[in-house]
């Protein structure tokens, strides 16, 4: 039933019960959503990113850089703590 790669076998896949198949496309369905949610915050704060290089190469101080730096400095923040926790 499990191909030499680990991955179910085109028979295996067409025995599955309906209900493991409608159960794999909500759990799609969710993915698709965690990756949407997930692009969005990155390219947000990329855009907060290229705003504070904006801001810095033009020699403004304000309060949008103000608020681009601090979110630049949370996502950092989150990324710190996630991978010393991946350390553990």
């Amino acid at each position: 039933m499990i191909a030499d790669s680990g991955h179910l076998s085109p028979e295996a896949i067409r025995r599955r019960r309906p209900e493991t198949r409608a159960r794999a496309k909500r759990a799609g369905g969710a993915l698709t959503t965690i990756r949407l949610l997930h692009t969005l915050v990155w390219l947000s704060v990329e855009s907060c990113m290229a705003y504070l290089l904006y801001a810095g190469f033009a020699k403004r101080s304000d309060r949008r850089a103000a608020i681009a730096g601090a979110a630049v400095i949370t996502e950092c923040t989150v990324f710190v703590l996630h991978f010393r926790n991946l350390r553990r």
